[in-house]
């Protein structure tokens, strides 16, 4: 055989690394197969690399070409025969696998575009010194002045301001993608650790005992309700029983009892309200509960009504004369978790009792679904409900309603839904309840829809006042076309929009808001939102000129609501709850007409303070990836972003109904006592064990 000259990349082989090396296939002839398989230097390719063809030299062996020619006809026989018995079965399949794949991939779905992007690491750790010590320093409030006085907690004292004490945010902590921290008045060169956020909150801390496991009740419950820092009663707590118990329990002050391992989620819960129900059982003799429904009205009695003038309208201008209530939402049966109640007692010491302004008030509005339950009429039904539902220090804070109770209130509206939903369902009609609770309650300027699943990374009342006094600021933006979009700074597209300057308007600059949200206010006509045609009672319908914002957790004001009642109950339109406040804001800005929700015969209308003033507030959203803030930018604005297929991008955001990202930074914050997070509002938060 002749000698196969050298090649190049042979000659410098050296230099090349031996995965480029490839040696050249020579067929082989039968004739010389063993000294040709002596002379290769390498297993000789595999048969399908192989041509099926006659060999040169004939030969008709069984394992000849020829042989295998002569088994086809049979072979496609029996494939044919195969696919005619099972047919059905194919076409189930391949029908099955097809739609899977269009689900999956479902042209151009953005999350694949995700993996383009590195992943960022959450977790930044509390920075340390050179020696290794952890750097702190004294936690910075943009709305506390120096001093000022507080409302006393349970037990008659202090709770101490949260958090406890801050870090510098350190290099590796992840940056904010969407949104401003110095827009909104925050403050994101400090970061706080999970124990820094909520130590103060927890049952130990604040000397309630009622939740306590039967093992670490205290003996001697009067002698703890008088002074829980009485030597004596700490004494009582650090029994060798007590501290056995505490191990045997797994219990945590911070985190409360563990999960069960390998208990399901559903029957988790199940022990929950257990629990729970036990605990509420307990006699006030055996156990202490505080009443923060009368320790925030003590608060508001010694410090908020001294603020209140006769003046009808001064809280539109002077932010220490309005009167604030934070209503979050919840429903008959609601697990409670130990995180859950720590965020509730945050909020209230937060907003309230730790509150230089007017204190701000936290109800709890409570969905009954059980219809033969007479929550209204029937103490024993009510108790019942409060008992397996509500954890009994906040039973002051709490309103029953039902959906058959909206659909009296707001009788004879029209509309066909799917689901055998009706126009008062509490999924579309999300915000009915709440006009039903500022109809009995118009003592306040100003209402918060807040959902049970919230988190806020700082202390609350930063974050509320911080919005507030942006949405101050802005002006009266007509259509609320500005707030179209998300916030991206560095992006010029959107810094023109939301920062230019030029012909600034100056009216309602200085007013509050009537509406603020934290999301963007878009118009669902070609957006791809679900519940865009939801439209009823309007007579334009679909062509209808609407805003939305996806999430509920906004502010109302009380002109606002008033209108939300008046155009349900009198003029019978509806819209979905997610386009109702900032369709009524639009509408106040259009001349009156039949076609919009302020009509000419409305005489409402002559007593609100019209127009409306609503307002997107850009607080800081990260991200599971490192974007490149242009192409999302593209992504998260397009007109058509509220398609499902583009929508699914926010499941890489920490701030969105189904946002993924959100728990992750939240549980990565909790379960690591070292990891140290910079202010951030959270959501969704569910299920935090």
């Amino acid at each position: 055989m002749e000698a196969r000259p050298t090649s190049p990349l042979e000659d410098s082989g050296a230099h090349v690394s031996q995965r480029f090396h490839f040696k050249p296939y020579t067929p082989v002839s039968t004739d010389d197969h063993d000294d040709e398989v002596a002379r290769h230097d390498g297993p000789l390719p595999a048969p399908v690399s192989q041509p099926l063809s006659r060999s040169p030299k004939g030969g008709g062996g069984g394992g000849g070409p020829g042989h295998v020619t002569a088994w086809i006809p049979f072979a496609c026989l029996w494939i044919v025969r195969w696919i005619t018995l099972r047919w059905k079965t194919i076409v189930a399949v391949v029908t099955f696998g097809t739609v899977c794949a269009l689900v999956l991939f479902h042209m151009q779905r953005p999350e694949w575009r995700e993996m383009a992007y590195y992943r960022v690491d959450p977790n930044a750790r509390v920075p340390r010194d050179a020696h290794g010590a952890i750097v702190s320093e004294a936690p910075r409030h943009r709305t506390f002045p120096p001093q000022f006085d507080r409302c006393p907690g349970p037990h008659g004292k202090l709770v101490p301001l949260s958090p406890l004490q801050a870090h510098p945010t350190p290099a590796t902590h992840p940056q904010p993608i969407v949104g401003k921290f110095e827009l909104v008045g925050l403050d994101g060169s400090q970061c706080i650790t999970y124990a820094e956020r909520y130590s103060m909150y927890t049952d130990e801390a604040l000397g309630i005992t009622y939740r306590l496991p039967d093992e670490l009740l205290p003996r001697t419950k009067a002698l703890f309700d008088e002074d829980p820092d009485d030597p004596r009663a700490m004494r009582e707590q650090q029994r060798p029983d007590v501290r056995e118990a505490r191990e045997r329990l797994g219990y945590d002050p911070l985190h409360g009892l563990p999960h069960p391992e390998h208990m399901p989620t559903r029957e988790y819960e199940e022990l929950l309200r257990t629990r729970l129900m036990h605990a509420n059982a307990r006699r006030p003799d055996e156990a202490f509960a505080p009443d923060w429904r009368a320790l925030m009205d003590a608060c508001y009695a010694q410090r908020g009504a001294a603020n209140r003038t006769s003046s009808p309208h001064e809280y539109l201008t002077n932010p220490a004369m309005k009167r604030t209530a934070i209503v979050m939402r919840a429903y008959e049966g609601y697990p409670w978790r130990e995180d859950d109640i720590l965020n509730l007692r945050a909020m209230i010491s937060e907003l309230s009792l730790n509150n230089p302004q007017t204190p701000y008030d936290v109800r709890i509005l409570v969905e009954v679904k059980d219809p033969n339950l007479s929550v209204f009429t029937s103490e024993w039904d009510r108790y019942r409900v409060l008992a397996s539902s509500v954890p009994r220090e906040f039973w002051g804070l709490v309103e029953l309603w039902s959906e058959k109770q909206l659909e009296v209130l707001y009788a004879g509206l029209p509309g066909k839904f799917i689901n055998n939903m009706i126009a008062q369902t509490s999924y579309r009609a999300c915000l009915m309840a709440l006009q039903k609770f500022w109809l009995d309650h118009q003592e306040y300027d100003y209402v918060y829809n807040w959902e049970m699943d919230v988190r806020y990374i700082g202390n609350y009342l930063d974050f509320f006042e911080g919005i507030e006094a942006y949405a101050r600021r802005e002006p009266l933006a007509p259509g609320m076309l500005k707030y179209d979009t998300w916030y991206m700074p560095g992006v010029p597209a959107s810094e023109q929009i939301w920062m230019s300057d030029d012909a600034r308007d100056t009216t309602k600059v200085g007013e509050e808001a009537d509406l603020i949200t934290l999301g963007p206010i878009f118009d669902p006509r070609g957006s791809g939102w679900y519940w865009t045609h939801d439209v009823q009672n309007y007579p334009l319908g679909w062509d209808t000129h609407r805003r939305a914002s996806i999430g509920t957790n906004m502010r109302m004001s009380r002109g606002l609501l008033e209108a939300m009642n008046v155009v349900n109950a009198e003029a019978k339109k509806s819209l979905h709850c997610e386009a109702w406040p900032t369709t009524l804001v639009l509408h106040s800005q259009l001349p009156p007409s039949h076609n919009h929700s302020f009509y000419p015969e409305a005489g409402f209308t002559y007593s609100l303070p019209l127009p409306f003033k609503g307002v997107f507030a850009p607080h800081p959203i990260y991200f599971r990836h490192d974007w490149d803030r242009l192409e999302l930018h593209q992504l998260l604005n397009r007109p058509d972003f509220y398609e499902k297929r583009y929508e699914n991008l926010h499941k890489d955001s920490s701030f969105y109904y189904h946002a993924q990202h959100a728990k992750e930074l939240y549980m990565g914050w909790k379960r690591h006592a070292d990891v140290c997070r910079a202010p951030s509002m959270l959501h969704p938060i569910k299920r935090v064990d």
